[in-house]
């Protein structure tokens, strides 16, 4: 079930080699700010109360034109004038916005270009991808068949630190992955791709959509809207193959299989 969000957020500001290192550990993070956060600790309370999270997007504290980050608060302790917040993981957003989108709660002005204090309560933008209070779903329905390939940690860990679309090239003909990707793309859902460690046959650790297939004589080059890390640790063990119905085996080291789509991924939505 797609995580639902309520209709107000936080946005503050964070030096962005604070939030990249943030995003690149892929684990939760703790934060402070020299300001009390009463209203944010009110809005997370209401939000923990009714089992629905609360957004909270990071703008760029040199740059006060640029936000590139966001995360579910967990906990706000304030300590005299000073707050301490939690938050799940910080994702990069999935495309370039500004703070300026922003529509402040109280005024209903949207945040001015010269903006540049650390707090402000906002509206829950639709642009993050999840189902707001009161608002209509916009997560990505997936297919119910995946690919599963491996590739080198380094460049799964760099590709999901910079964020960005990315192409690789496999040496295997993918006709079926191919396949899948236009009957998913005909039915307007995602087809999820995961890769496994090339090192390591038991980690399972990154995942992403794809976008694009294109065989080249005996080469496979393929696009993937972003590469995220998985929330919690799995094993491509835990995939079952499309054709046979079984586990992939523990020594399985092929770099490219279809699998049924885990429930683990079905759940994360349009993250």
């Amino acid at each position: 079930m797609a995580l639902e969000l309520l209709e107000h957020c936080v946005y503050t500001i964070v030096h962005p080699s604070t939030l990249e290192k943030a995003a690149c550990d892929g684990n939760p993070t703790t934060l402070r700010e020299s300001k009390a956060w009463v209203t944010g600790r009110n809005l997370l309370e209401d939000a923990q109360a009714a089992n629905i999270g609360l957004a909270i997007l990071f703008g760029d504290a040199t740059d006060c034109s640029r936000l590139e980050y966001w995360g579910l608060l967990t906990d706000i302790k304030i300590k005299l004038t000073q707050t301490v917040y939690s938050v799940d993981k910080i994702r990069r957003l999935s495309s370039s916005h500004a703070p300026q989108e922003l529509v402040l709660k109280n005024t209903g002005n949207r945040i001015a270009t010269k903006f540049i204090r650390p707090y402000a309560i906002c509206n829950t933008p639709d642009f993050i991808g999840y189902r707001i209070a009161g608002k209509m779903s916009v997560a990505v329905k997936l297919s119910e068949h995946c690919i599963y390939t491996i590739l080198h940690p380094s460049k799964l860990e760099k590709a999901a630190c910079d964020g960005n679309p990315k192409t690789f090239r496999e040496s295997k003909v993918w006709v079926t992955g191919r396949r899948l990707l236009e009957h998913a793309q005909a039915a307007n859902i995602g087809l999820p791709i995961l890769f496994g460690d090339a090192t390591d046959c038991s980690r399972l650790e990154y995942w992403g959509l794809l976008t694009h297939v294109k065989i080249k004589g005996t080469q496979t080059v393929y696009s993937v809207d972003k590469i995220r890390r998985l929330p919690s640790s799995h094993a491509p063990q835990e995939l079952v193959l499309k054709r046979k119905g079984n586990p992939i085996a523990a020594n399985f080291i092929r770099p490219y299989a279809i699998c049924n789509t885990p429930d683990f991924i079905a759940e994360l939505g349009n993250e």
